[in-house]
């Protein structure tokens, strides 16, 4: 097929191919409307970005309902801590509204106040913890608290005292007895233990782009449908590059080092490249033809201005089964990288070229697997 060329405008602004038309400021108002078809693919993409719009205004308004059928999905791309955290933002902004705009305290100190709501530093409504567990208590039965870490439970869930102490002995009991027992003996042996113990499976995000066949060098093999590229050993450096052009907007996606040669000090290039890019080359991108890359095996980074120039103090280099992350903004003309979701800082700044190709540059036998987060850029 021949060159795809496509306007990127992030994931916060929206969904792409399978979810055009979802975006994630406005889903929550969306969702309700919906039917048949429509409202199955509104729910899919409520759970890809399931923790980005928690954090939205929108997901505040959602009524009790709504949420209800939400948190009870076993699909849900969020830490469960997270989608606890989020309950109690729900919840704190369902009982001012239901108390006309006033917390129990303003409404007890109305001649410090005026009787406006109260908020805590971080700008959220002040609300009792027995109120808030009144509040949510329908809906906290759909929080798997044992899928959580020790840690969290410890540091995040147990501070906002609102499960009592029969419950939080109960999941800390679970959760020390299950490193030496399966999940399903231990959950019916504590005594007072309420929630489910299976970890939610999150939906993957979609695929938005594919390595392509008319965009690679002789020695490259693609496969899995374009999620993955390999090598055939030979000595030579080959480029591969995706079947997309990104012209505007902000994009990150994952090169996963799956198989990794070390034979070759730099190894694997992650990157960018201009759609004139000649795939033909036998150099890394970005060394001495055009392109924008971070050298894993030696935390460097390759363009044309800047070639082998050192790149987050040498911490970012890669090994086998790392992760490779890549932030294309192409509003700030910046392009930045990561090691396994670390990010180490801008590589790139004032990039001239008014479209880029994803692209990755390998030697010798190398196996590398594109990803894509689920959330949201900056």
């Amino acid at each position: 097929k021949g060159k795809k060329k496509k306007k990127k405008k992030g994931k916060k602004n929206g969904g792409k191919g399978r979810y055009a038309g979802f975006k994630i400021k406005t889903i929550c108002s969306k969702l309700p409307k919906l039917e048949g078809k429509q409202r199955k693919l509104g729910m899919e993409f409520f759970d890809i970005y399931a923790f980005d719009i928690t954090m939205t205004k929108g997901f505040l308004k959602l009524d009790e309902s709504m949420l209800d059928l939400l948190l009870r999905r076993n699909t849900l791309n969020i830490k469960e801590v997270s989608l606890f955290l989020a309950l109690l933002r729900w919840g704190r902004a369902k009982y001012v509204r239901d108390n006309g705009g006033q917390t129990q305290q303003s409404a007890d100190n109305d001649d410090d106040d005026d009787g406006e709501s109260k908020q805590s530093e971080s700008g959220e409504p002040v609300v009792s913890p027995g109120d808030l567990r009144k509040t949510i208590d329908p809906l906290l039965k759909h929080i798997r608290f044992p899928c959580m870490s020790t840690q969290d439970v410890a540091t995040l869930v147990t501070p906002m005292s609102i499960l009592n102490n029969d419950e939080v002995l109960a999941i800390f009991t679970y959760l020390g007895s299950k490193a030496s027992s399966s999940a399903s003996a231990m959950a019916s042996s504590v005594t007072g233990l309420k929630w489910s113990t299976e970890p939610r499976q999150g939906r993957r995000p979609p695929h938005w782009f594919k390595f392509s066949d008319n965009r690679k060098g002789a020695n490259v093999i693609i496969e899995e449908d374009g999620e993955v590229v390999t090598t055939n050993g030979t000595g030579s450096w080959c480029t591969v590059g995706a079947d997309i052009a990104l012209e505007d907007g902000v994009h990150e996606w994952n090169i996963m080092l799956e198989q990794y040669n070390t034979s070759n000090s730099y190894n694997v290039v992650v990157g960018v490249v201009p759609e004139n890019f000649d795939y033909n080359i036998q150099n890394p991108l970005g060394y001495t033809k055009p392109g924008y890359g971070l050298i894993t095996g030696v935390s460097k980074i390759c363009s044309m201005r800047n070639s082998n120039q050192a790149y987050a103090a040498n911490n970012a280099r890669a090994g086998q089964g790392d992760v490779v992350n890549v932030r294309l903004d192409m509003d700030a003309k910046t392009l930045e990288f990561g090691i396994n979701g670390e990010w180490k800082g801008v590589a790139y700044r004032g990039i001239t070229d008014t479209s880029l190709v994803p692209a990755v540059s390998m030697v010798n036998l190398q196996k590398c697997r594109v990803e894509f987060p689920a959330l949201a850029s900056k």
